[in-house]
């Protein structure tokens, strides 16, 4: 059988999906897994080689149109919208497929596909009860399509360990350590600049005195070594630090309580994710990087805005070792994650 799968936002999101592309997979490794993706998350799709094929959807009349024209050129037995975007679910109007499978956090729009099609479904932050990903699981084994149960999806203890020359950093094989991801995140400028949304969140950006306290609290808390990560964005702060740092082949380093401090930036998403995947603990502003903590049940500590609880704790509370804290005054906020460290 033919499945095509509706991703087109971020990478988290993809991962949430995973046991369903696993569970398509094993009640049979004939049926082909077809996902359309956005460009956040269209080359991690591609790099974990996950399904068989990918298409891109990029904005633009005449890009759209191309999309279409190689979506419609496939007989699809499953089309899944598990992105919940309209975009998505006008694309699936207009292809030919035997089960149409929507999913909507619109209730208008949850109606009016009613009066059309069986196989639709409303997703939105009122449903606490259950994770997204078990959600729409739950939702397509209803339909047959799921046969086992067992599908819990993991990644493989060496599933990253391609993706990072261990031999550059030999601390990661010989001792424990936490991992610190700074990401845009943590500077509201930067972060707003790539999610509109953020403008309305609280500026959690630290200036360098309090974050070196905040890094000896986690090592002296801990008794472990610390490795920084960062996104794609430069932060102010980050680059601040690394200037009295001592620099080595592919990273920075300092000692901080006689433990490492290491800083690693200009890393892809994937060879972060090995470090993260080795790590005894992860400390991260929410985002993909939760869900690969998660499947190694590694301890977690996320933040987020105290207004988006009730949306968070719907994605995550399957997820064993997590605690949250919520953005605040960096200072505050610091003290309620040194007691959440384990």
């Amino acid at each position: 059988m033919n499945y095509l799968i509706f991703r087109t936002d971020r990478i988290g999101d993809f991962l949430l999906i995973r046991s369903l592309i696993k569970a398509i997979k094993h009640n049979n490794e004939n049926n082909k897994i077809y996902v359309v993706a956005s460009k956040k998350n269209y080359n991690f799709i591609k790099d974990t080689n996950l399904v068989d094929k990918i298409f891109l959807y990029t904005s633009g009349t005449k890009n759209r149109f191309l999309l279409f024209k190689k979506l419609k050129a496939i007989k699809y037995d499953h089309i899944i919208i598990s992105d919940k975007k309209n975009r998505s679910i006008i694309f699936s109007l207009f292809l030919k497929c035997n089960n149409k499978i929507f999913n909507t956090s619109k209730k208008f729009l949850f109606f009016l596909l009613k009066i059309f099609y069986k196989n639709v479904f409303l997703d939105n932050d009122k449903v606490k009860d259950k994770d997204l990903s078990s959600l729409l699981n739950d939702n397509f084994d209803s339909l047959g399509i799921i046969k086992h149960k067992n599908y819990n999806m993991l990644f493989p203890d060496d599933f990253f360990s391609k993706y990072y020359l261990k031999k550059d950093l030999p601390i990661l094989i010989k001792n424990s350590y936490i991992v610190l991801h700074m990401d845009e995140k943590w500077e509201l400028e930067n972060y707003s600049k790539e999610y509109k949304k953020a403008q309305n969140f609280t500026d959690i950006s630290p200036n360098i005195s309090d974050f070196n306290e905040f890094l000896t609290s986690i090592i002296k808390k801990t008794g472990m070594n610390l490795i920084i990560t960062t996104g794609n964005i430069k932060t102010k702060i980050i680059e601040e630090f690394k200037v009295k740092m001592s620099k080595n082949k592919g990273y920075h380093e300092k000692t901080i309580l006689n433990n490492s401090c290491i800083l690693i930036d200009d890393l892809d998403f994937l060879s972060t994710a090995e470090i993260i995947s080795k790590s005894k603990s992860l400390i991260c502003c929410h985002g993909a990087f939760i869900h690969i903590a998660a499947n190694y049940n590694i301890n977690l500590i996320d933040i987020f805005e105290k207004n988006k609880k009730d949306h968070y704790l719907k994605i995550t509370n399957s997820i064993k070792n997590y605690s949250f804290v919520y953005r605040g005054n960096f200072n505050l906020m610091c003290k309620d994650i040194i007691k959440a460290l384990n």
